[in-house]
């Protein structure tokens, strides 16, 4: 049965050049997101396997659809390297075994619900000039900044990889890419210890901890990052800042005038 020989893996995209195959969705997968691919044998050799590429709740919601006969995602052991992703990111997945899966869509980034077109707003009177309305907004903003000397570190969604590249001056104790923070979807932050040397984490108002490497640790605002025991000490600062913004007005085109026809005179 070629069915039951599917597998699945987790990952963060290593690209952005793969499509969901849900066929309710059909977009983009961004670079460093979630995904799960299904893996199963090619149909045009039996030694090789070919591998399905979804966002992680479109694959959930696939197999909600699938048949019977299909092998589903049941449990964390299902799923190839779950043990290697952040905290935040094995959370969404145990909310996906639980049914609570985001609607096909949402983690896309492409604003839309069910991929429904919707109808055409009808051409409505003139309306008298409104005080404009606002909107509140929340942006997320993270950084690392050295608390002697080096350089400052914005964090972007996803990996942010750093090293001796921040430092003022070289340290070979220092690996290129000594450390990796990982912003989740929901604004939640891990640190991992991805370089040759040990590195240390303080939470604020608690005990240096030496980092084992390769396993990850949540981080937070106002904690304290030694690339070196006691040396290269980095402050994270990280805070969700809400701001009103106007709201966008609809636009409505007006109809072209029609070109008065002139009309041709023989003489």
């Amino acid at each position: 049965n070629r069915m039951a020989s599917n597998s699945y893996v987790v990952e963060y995209a290593k690209t952005g050049r793969s499509t969901c195959k849900n066929s309710k969705c059909k977009q983009n997968i961004p670079k460093e997101s979630l995904r799960i691919g299904k893996k199963s044998p090619s149909r045009f050799s039996e030694d090789t396997e070919q591998t399905e590429w979804y966002h992680y709740n479109c694959a959930f919601d696939t197999l909600s659809r699938a048949r019977k006969t299909t092998k589903k995602i049941e449990s964390e052991e299902d799923l190839e390297n779950f043990d290697m992703l952040a905290d935040a990111e094995q959370e969404l997945i145990r909310q996906c075994l639980k049914g609570n899966i985001p609607p096909v869509g949402k983690v896309s980034g492409d604003g839309s619900d069910d991929g429904e077109k919707k109808p055409a707003p009808k051409k409505a009177a003139p309306k008298k000039k409104a005080a404009a309305s606002k909107v509140a907004m929340t942006k997320f903003t993270a950084s690392i900044v050295p608390e002697k000397e080096g350089k400052s570190l914005e964090l972007k969604q996803g990996s942010n990889k750093f090293g001796r590249g921040l430092l003022a001056k070289k340290d070979k104790r220092v690996s290129k890419d000594q450390l990796e923070i990982r912003v989740a979807i929901n604004n939640t932050m891990t640190i991992i210890c991805t370089g040759t040397n040990p590195s240390f984490y303080e939470p604020k108002g608690e005990e240096v901890i030496l980092m084992a490497n390769g396993q990850s640790y949540p981080l937070k605002d106002g904690a304290k990052i030694h690339l070196v025991m006691d040396e290269y000490p980095y402050i994270v600062h990280a805070e969700e800042i809400t701001e009103s913004v106007p709201a966008k007005k609809e636009t409505q085109k007006k109809p072209a005038a029609k070109k008065a026809k002139k009309r041709s005179k023989d003489r």
